[in-house]
C-alpha cells in the first residue's frame, strides 16, 4: 500500500509538470515569416524554388516544432533541431504512458495479492486445540473476534470481522456456549456461531437422583422434555453388557445413568442423552474395575450397583461411605434385613421428611424392612465414590447405624446400643 501511494504521488507531480510544459509551448508565437505546419514530422522534399540564397533542401515539421528553412538572407538563424521544451514533453509523455501501463497492472496484481493474503488468513490455524467458548448476550463481533484469536481458534481477527460483515453474518452470532477447535476455518467457525443448533448446553446430574428426578432436571435445564426422556428410557433400545437383561420399564436404566456434568448440543434427542450417560457409566466402571471388585465381594455387577445406590442415598458424608457399605455387607452375610429407609421412600414413590411405622409395611420388593437381601435393582444413580466404597468396604463389626442431626451417623454393634442411639439422636423410634 505504501509503494502504491508513492507511485501515485509521483505520477501526479509528473502530470502537473507535463500539463504546464504543454501549456507554455502552445502559448509561444511563431516567428514572423515562419509558417506552422499541422501534423507530425513530414517527409523530406526538394524545394523547387531556386536562387543564390535558397537552400536546396528543406524539412517540414509539426506545428510549433519544426520550421521551413528560411533563406540565409532573412537574417534568421538556421534550424538546429527540436526545442528543449518539446524534448522534455516527449520524455514526459513516454513516462506517462509507462505510468498508465503500470496503473493498469497494479489493481489486478494488488487484488491477487490481497486475495491470497485473505485466503491464507481464513484457513484453520491447526494445532488440535479445543475450547468451550461462551458468548454472552449482546457481545460485539470485535469482542468475539478477540476472544477467538486469543484462544487460537482463528488466525486474524481483522479478517474474521471483514468476512463476517461481508457475508452479513456479524449480526447473526448467537449467544451461548460453543465447542470449537483450531481445526476449523474462519467460515466454519462463523457457521457454528450463527447456528443455534451448535450451541453447547451444560447440565449436571447430582448423585442419588432417581430416573424420574433425572428427567425433571433435564427439562429444567432445557435439554429434553421429561415425558419424552422417560418414554425413551422405558422403550428405547440400548446395547450395553452391564445392563440387566431381565428388567423392564424404567427400572432397567435406574442406577446406570451416571451422575456427572455433561455438555451437549442444543436440540439433542432423549435417546442420545441416555446413550451419553450410559457410556459415561461404562467408562467409570472400567476405570475402577467395578466388575472385578464386585466379584471379590461375591456380587454380580448389577448387585454391586444396587448396593452402591443404597450407600449413595444413606451416606451424606464422604468419609462414611465405606463404613456404611461395611455395615450393609455384615447384615447381608448374616441374613438380616437391610432396613434402609431410602428403599422405603423408593417403594412409596418419593422422598419423605419422616418415615412412619405404617410406611414400613408397604408391600414392595424394594422395601428392605420386609425382604432380606438386596432389592431387585438400584434405587438411585450412585456416584463414583459410592461405587468405590462398595468394592472396597471398610472392615467393621458394626451392624446398625442411625442418622444424627448434622448428617453423620451413630454406629452400633448391638440392637440395644442402636435403640439408645435412636432415642438420643431422633427422640423416638424408628
Amino acid at each position: 500500500m505504501a509503494l502504491l501511494k508513492s507511485c501515485l504521488a509521483k505520477l501526479a507531480i509528473r502530470l502537473r509538470k507535463t500539463l504546464a510544459i504543454a501549456g507554455n509551448s502552445g502559448a509561444q508565437k511563431s516567428a514572423p515569416g515562419i509558417p506552422r505546419r499541422a501534423g507530425v514530422l513530414a517527409k523530406r522534399h526538394v524545394n523547387l524554388r531556386t536562387g543564390p540564397d535558397t537552400p536546396k533542401r528543406t524539412w517540414r515539421y509539426a506545428a510549433g516544432v519544426g520550421r521551413v528553412m528560411p533563406p540565409q538572407s532573412s537574417g534568421l538563424k538556421p534550424w538546429t533541431g527540436l526545442r528543449g521544451s518539446y524534448r522534455k514533453a516527449l520524455g514526459d509523455a513516454r513516462w506517462l504512458r509507462a505510468a498508465v501501463l503500470v496503473l493498469l497492472c497494479v489493481p489486478p496484481v494488488a487484488a491477487a495479492v490481497l486475495g491470497t493474503y485473505v485466503s491464507r488468513e481464513l484457513r484453520a490455524p491447526g494445532g488440535g486445540k479445543t475450547i468451550l467458548l461462551t458468548i454472552p448476550g449482546g457481545a460485539s463481533t470485535d469482542g468475539v473476534a478477540r476472544e477467538l484469536h486469543q484462544h487460537g481458534i482463528i488466525k486474524n481477527p481483522l479478517v474474521f470481522r471483514f468476512y463476517a460483515r461481508w457475508r452479513n453474518m456479524d449480526r447473526n452470532i448467537q449467544s451461548g456456549t460453543y465447542h470449537l477447535t483450531s481445526g476449523l476455518s474462519t467460515p466454519q467457525v462463523l457457521k457454528v456461531l450463527t447456528d443455534s443448533r451448535q450451541v453447547v448446553r451444560r447440565f449436571t446430574i447430582p448423585e442419588g437422583l432417581t430416573l424420574p428426578e433425572v428427567a425433571v432436571r433435564l427439562e429444567e435445564r432445557g435439554i429434553v422434555k421429561a415425558d419424552q426422556f422417560l418414554f425413551e428410557a422405558t422403550n428405547g433400545r440400548f446395547e450395553h453388557e452391564f445392563l440387566p437383561p431381565d428388567t423392564a420399564g424404567t427400572a432397567r436404566l435406574e442406577g446406570y445413568l451416571f451422575p456427572d456434568t455433561y455438555k451437549v448440543f442444543s436440540g439433542i434427542s432423549s435417546h442420545r442423552v441416555i446413550q451419553i450417560m450410559l457410556q459415561r457409566f461404562a467408562e467409570v466402571s472400567q476405570e475402577i474395575d467395578l466388575a472385578a471388585g464386585a466379584a471379590r465381594q461375591g456380587l454380580t455387577m448389577h448387585q454391586a450397583v444396587t448396593l452402591a445406590s443404597l450407600v449413595e442415598r444413606e451416606a451424606q458424608r464422604s468419609d462414611e461411605r465405606a463404613l456404611i457399605a461395611g455395615v450393609l455387607y455384615n447384615r447381608l452375610r448374616r441374613g438380616m434385613p437391610l432396613q434402609v429407609d431410602a428403599t422405603v421412600e423408593y417403594a412409596l414413590g418419593g422422598h419423605r421428611e419422616r418415615i412412619l411405622y405404617r410406611d414400613l409395611e408397604v408391600d414392595s420388593p424394594y422395601n428392605t424392612y420386609r425382604i432380606t437381601g438386596l432389592p431387585p435393582g438400584p434405587i438411585a444413580a450412585p456416584g463414583r465414590a459410592s461405587l468405590i466404597a462398595v468394592v472396597n468396604p471398610e472392615n467393621t463389626d458394626y451392624l446398625y447405624y442411625v442418622a444424627k442431626n448434622d448428617g453423620s451417623h451413630a454406629f452400633a454393634r448391638t440392637l440395644d446400643d442402636h435403640n439408645a442411639n435412636k432415642r438420643r439422636y431422633q427422640g423416638s423410634s424408628p
